[in-house]
């Protein structure tokens, strides 16, 4: 290595010395993890998953289930609930993090909630990605990938609660189609993340699924499968 370190030397110094341009020399590109997220188990699942939520509200029941094609599948039913499952990752300085799924809906939020607002800050399915960690709730950073019930897709807002909260729109009331039916999302969370607060993310701190209905008290039903990470982070 050293041997061939010092001939690339010499030789750029000859070129750049006859007046000829060096090829840049290009740093090997990191090397990237593909993680199955919900992993191929319920020992496994149960092993890296936790349930957060809040006291005095009932909690989404989570459970096992396995798909037609042998894939490990996680439904939620809530019915006034809310809880949500994370994956904590912890990856410093990411350069990349596609993440891909399935997922399904019983049906969207019943009624015309009014999803920007507290009263409303409900869906029947959401994913969604974590970054810097604080010990002030408000100014935790997340993308919220979701299946609205009023708001178009493509939407992008912040949460109620919190600014630093931001939600994206893949499905919504219009999408009825598709209830009971799987159905396959690809993210690019740097781009996104990129748009939502205007610079690249320190850290990623976890993955997460949830189903919720605590504020509407409607009755939400969510299947969740082949949630995958493909990521990398700089060295």
């Amino acid at each position: 290595m050293r041997s061939f370190r010092t001939t690339f030397y010499f030789i750029t110094l000859a070129m750049v010395g006859s007046g000829l341009r060096a090829t840049p020399h290009n740093p090997t590109p990191p090397s990237t993890t593909s993680r199955i997220l919900l992993g191929d188990s319920e020992a496994e699942f149960e092993g890296n998953w936790i349930e957060k939520g809040f006291p005095f509200i009932a909690a989404t029941d989570y459970h096992l289930e396995t798909s037609a094609d042998g894939a490990l599948v996680v439904k939620g039913i809530s019915n006034g609930g809310n809880r949500s499952l994370h994956r904590e990752l912890s990856l410093e300085q990411p350069t990349l993090a596609r993440l891909s799924w399935r997922w399904k809906v019983q049906s969207t939020l019943t009624g015309d909630p009014a999803e920007r607002t507290k009263g409303g800050d409900d869906y029947a399915a959401r994913v969604f990605v974590v970054f810097e960690h604080s010990w002030i709730p408000t100014r935790i950073r997340a993308i919220n990938y979701v299946w609205a019930a009023r708001e178009d897709v493509g939407s992008r807002y912040t949460s109620p609660y919190s600014k630093n909260v931001h939600n994206i729109v893949l499905r919504t009331r219009s999408d009825e189609s598709t209830a009971n039916i799987w159905v396959e999302e690809e993210r690019d969370v740097l781009a996104d993340y990129l748009a939502c607060f205007g610079e690249p993310p320190s850290v990623l701190n976890a993955v997460a699924i949830m189903v919720d209905s605590d504020n509407t008290k409607c009755a939400a039903t969510g299947w969740f499968a082949d949630l995958s990470l493909v990521s990398a982070i700089k060295h």
